[in-house]
């Protein structure tokens, strides 16, 4: 009897990157969303889909892209204010 010996991988490199860029992917989206909520601008329909992303997901990644960002932010400013008086 004949056996093969063809070894298949678990997880080819193209599922890996996809999977990767479509973390990214929501990582970008959240960051936008973040922006545009600290301005004020989002429109009804990406708050919807941020709505039901939270649902599906939580509310974790806000939170922690929105304390990110105003850290960022606290800094620039910081650094703003420094620049204009020395």
């Amino acid at each position: 009897m004949l056996r093969s010996r063809v070894q298949v991988s678990p997880s080819p490199p193209l599922f890996k990157t996809l999977t990767g860029l479509i973390k990214k992917m929501k990582i970008f989206r959240i960051i936008k969303s973040v922006l545009s909520a600290f301005c004020g601008i989002q429109s009804n329909n990406n708050f919807h889909k941020d709505d039901e992303f939270i649902e599906n997901n939580g509310v974790k990644y806000f939170l922690i892209i929105g304390f990110i960002l105003v850290l960022i932010l606290g800094f620039l400013l910081s650094f703003l204010v420094n620049f204009i008086l020395h």
